[in-house]
């Protein structure tokens, strides 16, 4: 153990001694160059911190990199989130060795696969609250890293379809650690039993609604980035008539129909007063002799003093709270309708008895209320349009069946 301990420090001294080098790795590549510099490289090269990429040109460990991110919480665009598919995998094989050694006696054996499987219960306890800072990072900017709404577009479907992979295998930890929590108890072994609910099964249900806010929130995003999409390009057929009819007269709209951004506001009526900033003298001196004309003060009375306040156990605060939008606002009536009725609903004829869905074409419902009934846990059959003329490898929906399991 004391080697060890050893071996970690030099370690660590040796990468903080050459930390600019480390530095700069981070942000591309380290290249070659006089004689100690080389010393230098030769010497994280040595320790496995830089990975040689071709001659003469370094690259920073991937698992550094990824220590390094997660302090400065500075993630590469479309950064993957962490899969958990292998670590579900070895979890299950070393749950399956521990009763093995428990049963057979063998107390040393199951002391060191105890330890290799609190190990792997705290990585993917990490790997988990990892995702969860990656997702709220790009939440909070708004997904910075993108240059176009095109690019904003094609992020947010990436990240939804990572959300999905997330949440089914935050579903395969929790079926699998439940059970191992059940066996662990019913096989005595109470320490594995304790640190599997304290360090997972307990806060598994924290981390899903978690995650599926954020899929709700990117959900969002891209409805109202795909309706922002289509307005850019009304907008951009409207300037390129301008641009080829500089001369047309323009054209007649009913006053009846007109928008309100066609119509000029009235003026604000402004008073003006003068600036003390940059006053003249004789602005000055009408200023003074304003404030000559000016009543005397009135100074408050003294006030007796009084014992304080009793202090406020609870002070109840006004919670503002945002309209929702009208598809918003139907998406949870059909949720209700859903379950009252428990019965089949189609979106598509829904949404025809629906005068304020008027405004969202039937392709833009369909998109936003299946995404959001999935993650609500409402089953979606999409049914196939066979009359459609078009000739493509896909196939082809023109409405979708939501309903709710009994």
């Amino acid at each position: 153990m004391s080697e060890w301990v050893d071996q970690i420090e030099r370690l660590l001294h040796a990468v903080s001694k050459h930390g600019d080098l480390v530095a700069e790795a981070f942000s591309g590549t380290v290249e070659l160059g006089d004689r100690q510099r080389n010393q230098r490289i030769d010497a994280l090269s040595n320790l496995k911190a830089l990975k040689s990429q071709e001659e003469g040109v370094y690259r920073l460990n991937p698992r550094l990199r990824d220590f390094i991110s997660d302090y400065l919480v500075s993630y590469r665009a479309f950064q993957t989130l962490t899969r958990l598919a292998g670590a579900i995998h070895q979890a299950r094989a070393l749950w399956r060795e521990l009763r093995a050694a428990r049963e057979l006696g063998e107390e040393s054996d199951w002391e060191h696969l105890y330890v290799s499987f609190d190990d792997l219960v705290a990585d993917i306890s990490y790997s988990i609250e990892r995702n969860l800072s990656l997702l709220h990072s790009l939440l909070s900017t708004q997904y910075g890293d993108v240059a176009n709404l095109k690019a904003k577009l094609r992020q947010n479907k990436y990240y939804i379809n990572e959300i999905s992979e997330a949440l089914n295998e935050m579903t395969q930890v929790h079926e699998l650690f439940n059970g191992i929590e059940s066996e662990a108890l019913g096989a005595g072994m109470l320490v594995v039993r304790s640190m599997v609910k304290r360090r997972l099964t307990s806060r598994l249900l924290m981390w899903t609604s978690q995650i599926k806010d954020a899929q709700a929130t990117i959900s969002r995003s891209l409805f109202r980035a795909r309706r922002l999409e289509e307005r850019v390009r009304k907008l951009s057929r409207v300037s390129h008539w301008l641009r080829q009819n500089r001369s047309s007269p323009g054209f007649e709209v009913a006053l009846s129909n007109a928008p309100d951004s066609l119509f000029r506001a009235d003026p604000i009526p402004v008073k003006s007063h003068i600036d003390v900033r940059g006053a003249s003298e004789g602005e000055k001196a009408a200023l003074l002799e304003a404030i000559r004309r000016m009543p005397p003060r009135n100074m408050p009375r003294p006030v007796p003093e009084r014992l304080p306040p009793l202090p406020v156990l609870e002070e109840q605060l006004a919670v503002e709270y945002e309209e929702p939008e009208p598809h918003e606002a139907m998406l949870e009536a059909l949720l209700a309708e859903l379950h009252r009725k428990s019965v089949a609903i189609g979106l598509r004829n829904w949404k025809e008895q629906k005068p304020m869905l008027d405004y969202l074409s039937d392709e833009e419902w369909l998109l936003f209320a299946s995404i959001q009934l999935q993650s609500e846990g409402v089953h979606l059959t999409f049914v196939l349009n066979s009359a459609s003329g078009i000739q493509t490898p896909n196939e082809l929906s023109d409405d979708i069946l939501a309903s709710v399991a009994s």
